[in-house]
């Protein structure tokens, strides 16, 4: 992830599509790794918060549709 809203605040129009350009195509070409360290069902979302707050972690805690 990623925390842009204060940059947002003072960037252009110009500089906010750009970066979305940029995502887009980093996205389509595979320039994206998040690495996932365990995907959770909405069943175990008690389970997945725990985790999500443990220190040390590898990846991203996600849920699974």
């Amino acid at each position: 992830g990623y925390w842009v809203s204060e940059w947002y605040r003072h960037a252009s129009r110009d500089d906010v599509e750009s970066m979305w350009q940029e995502l887009a195509d980093m996205s389509q070409n595979a320039g994206l790794d998040v690495p996932v360290e365990k995907a959770y069902s909405l069943e175990e979302a008690r389970e997945a918060m725990e985790h999500s707050m443990q220190s040390g972690r590898t990846g991203k805690i996600f849920f699974k549709p």
